[in-house]
């Protein structure tokens, strides 16, 4: 019995598949002939008897055939008919876990991006060094976080509480970030 097991396990084909259904069917009608459950049966009798187990056995292995092929050309239809999305090129996470002000914050994000420039316009320095609250940020891509960094502050502000944006993000083609700060 072990070894059926262990060759049960090494089966990946469908072949070895429907093989392996076949052969324990055999087993089982050959045991089942040995139990002498049957009467004597005369020479026709005992034709019809194992021809028509024989029958079932073939279409057994027919339709363990075709489902092991079904089973095994599945994923590549369906990987052709719906194919895996990639992750977004552009995607982006940043983890902070020190205390940073929003300055510094917004400084960390823009060399994660490799655009180490920031420039701040017309910015409350007041506002600008707000703590911001330590987590695991998340967005598309880098500007995003800068954007999300305003909406996590220690110390609520005014602009945020009303639905307001205190600074707009800009990304400009020479790598430079540009916090543009609404008074």
């Amino acid at each position: 019995m072990d070894k059926i097991l262990d060759i049960a396990t090494k089966v990946s084909t469908p072949i070895a598949v429907s093989g392996l259904v076949v052969g324990v069917l055999l087993i089982v009608f050959y045991g089942i002939l040995k139990l002498r459950i049957f009467p004597k049966l005369n020479q026709t009798m005992g034709r019809d008897v194992i021809s028509t187990m024989m029958k079932y056995l073939y279409r057994l292995a027919l339709v363990s055939i075709v489902l092991g092929f079904v089973a095994y050309l599945t994923p590549f239809v369906l990987g052709a008919l719906y194919p895996r999305r990639p992750p977004p090129p552009d995607s982006a996470t940043w983890q902070m876990r020190f205390d940073y002000t929003l300055r510094d914050a917004i400084r960390r994000v823009a060399e994660l991006d490799s655009h180490p420039s920031v420039r701040f316009e017309r910015c409350n320095d007041a506002v600008m060094n707000i703590k911001v609250k330590k987590g695991t940020y998340s967005a598309k891509n880098y500007a995003a976080i800068i954007h999300q960094l305003q909406y996590n502050l220690i110390e609520p502000v005014p602009a945020i509480q009303q639905g307001k944006d205190i600074y707009e993000v800009r990304l400009n083609e020479g790598g430079l970030y540009e916090i543009v700060c609404h008074n």
